[in-house]
């Protein structure tokens, strides 16, 4: 078929090739400056057991299983600063896992109301020692609490079983570069 002189198949397979060749270069180009970098970062640190990186409605998905921590804030602070580093402004979720199971789960919703309260007043020096009281109730081999700007990190630890959980202070991701969401148990 011609239109005006003009071959419409070598038109639909010129269109084809270069489709595929910038599909192929897309893929490229974030395979070398997204997942190879991440996978580099990730398997360098001994915090972390697993993760999967993906891209989704226009961010990267980051699952990251953590290995049990001393400490969640400093971990959490350093695979940020890490992940920002390699994406930089791209958007990203960062959704750090544990190794939780049901009954951690019920001794988080146990310290809930203490710790959303601590939230909503910011005392969290008192709700540091009444914290520490009921998880000593609950028999948990280790509870520890953190406190930023940002978040409140909740590091819970019975067995070989651990619980991390972030819990957001402000909302404020449109101000930051980058911005990103993690991971609660509401979802």
């Amino acid at each position: 078929m011609q239109l005006q002189g003009v071959r419409l198949p070598l038109v639909l397979i010129f269109f084809a090739v270069g489709l595929a060749a910038l599909l192929g270069l897309s893929h490229l180009y974030r395979y070398s400056r997204v997942d190879q970098p991440l996978t580099r970062f990730y398997e360098s640190r001994k915090d972390v057991r697993d993760f999967r990186v993906a891209a989704r409605d226009g961010h990267i998905e980051l699952k990251v299983k953590l290995a049990p921590v001393v400490n969640l804030r400093e971990t959490y602070l350093a695979l940020e600063k890490g992940a920002q580093e390699i994406l930089e402004t791209q958007s990203f979720i960062l959704d750090i896992q544990d190794n939780r199971d049901s009954r951690l789960v019920d001794d988080f919703y146990k310290l809930h109301l203490t710790l959303q309260e601590a939230l909503a007043t910011g005392r969290f020096s008192d709700m540091s020692q009444e914290l520490q009281k009921q998880a000593k109730g609950l028999g948990l081999d280790e509870a520890k609490f953190f406190v930023d700007t940002r978040f409140l990190y909740v590091q819970l630890k019975r067995g070989d079983r651990y619980l991390y959980e972030l819990l957001p202070r402000i909302e404020d991701s449109a101000n930051r570069p980058g911005a990103f969401q993690v991971r609660g148990l509401s979802r």
